[in-house]
């Protein structure tokens, strides 16, 4: 996994059910999928094996793999433009073959509120180190709990 597929699919976790219908086609134990980049001067090559993703670009001109666009320094105008292409179909296939995980939605909500309403999490018990609840500024009611719970308390059968 390069750096930019690191940074877009990191809080996801795979939902291996819609791969097909986004156009993957399965091999033995992988999933793969080839769309064309760039009015076809490039091919994209994703690949997905045990909720690894790899991709790669292949340039169509010299049947090479292109590695411009992973240059994390300056790039010119045409490699940027291959990435930002690459970027917008990891994005459309991470939102519609990936959900966030629970924990960095958790963090989603609260730089929400943070942003919102100015407001954070206060943890208030010593026993409780992960368990906290946000308050109104006002009046101190809470109006958000914050409890990890395991998944068996909560007659939850499959549970990560």
């Amino acid at each position: 996994m390069n750096k930019i597929e690191e940074d877009l699919f990191k809080g996801y976790r795979l939902k291996e059910d819609n791969l097909i219908s986004f156009g993957f086609k399965k091999e033995n134990n992988d999933y793969l999928l080839t769309k064309v980049l760039l009015d076809n001067a490039f091919i994209l090559k994703i690949k997905i094996t045990n909720d690894n993703i790899s991709s790669k670009i292949i340039d169509n001109d010299f049947n090479e793999e292109y590695i411009l666009y992973l240059n994390e320094g300056r790039i010119g105008d045409y490699a940027l433009k291959v990435r930002d292409e690459y970027i917008n179909v990891l994005l459309s296939f991470r939102d519609k073959c990936f959900e966030k995980t629970y924990k960095d939605l958790t963090q989603d909500i609260f730089k929400y509120i943070k942003d919102k309403y100015g407001d954070e999490i206060e943890y208030l018990w010593k026993d409780l180190p992960e368990d906290g609840a946000i308050r109104r500024k006002d009046n101190r009611k809470w109006y958000l709990a914050y409890l990890k719970v395991k998944a068996n308390k909560l007659k939850i059968l499959n549970s990560d």
